[in-house]
């Protein structure tokens, strides 16, 4: 089914990221998803990716205790992206990475510009944005 929405709507995840500078060759980017529909329902194998600076020579990710084993992060140097993977999503949660990105130069003021922008990819059965219900569905056969 197809539909379209002319109208303002929210969107199913918000982003938030904060970017620091470490030292002139490390950058630390803390990224926060929260997750805006209802607690009951569960997004599926949630994909952020994002680019990073061309000047990356590592990157390392820290994951807190309590979100240990719900997601994945790595860093694909040959694209210069990194990829975060969440394998479930509950609704109304929120999820949070930090990425220290190691610099083989001096980070200057348009190091910012090279990161992003942020994609993601998405799975939630059951749910839209609209409100959009289907109370019966009939297929005709031939």
């Amino acid at each position: 089914m197809n539909y379209r929405i002319t109208g303002e709507f929210q969107t199913p995840f918000r982003l938030y990221t904060f970017i620091d500078e470490v030292t002139p060759f490390q950058i630390q980017m803390t990224l926060k998803v929260r997750a805006t529909f209802p607690g009951d329902h569960f997004g599926k194998n949630v994909e952020v990716k994002f680019p990073v600076p061309k000047s990356t020579s590592s990157m390392s990710f820290e994951i807190s205790k309590e979100q240990m084993g719900t997601y994945t992060a790595n860093y694909d140097k040959n694209d210069n992206m990194a990829k975060w993977i969440i394998k479930t999503f509950q609704g109304a949660r929120e999820y949070s990475l930090v990425a220290k990105i190691s610099l083989s130069t001096q980070a200057d003021s348009n190091i910012r510009k090279e990161i992003g922008p942020i994609s993601m990819n998405f799975d939630i059965h059951m749910y839209n944005v609209s409100g959009v219900t289907v109370k019966y569905l009939k297929i005709a056969g031939s």
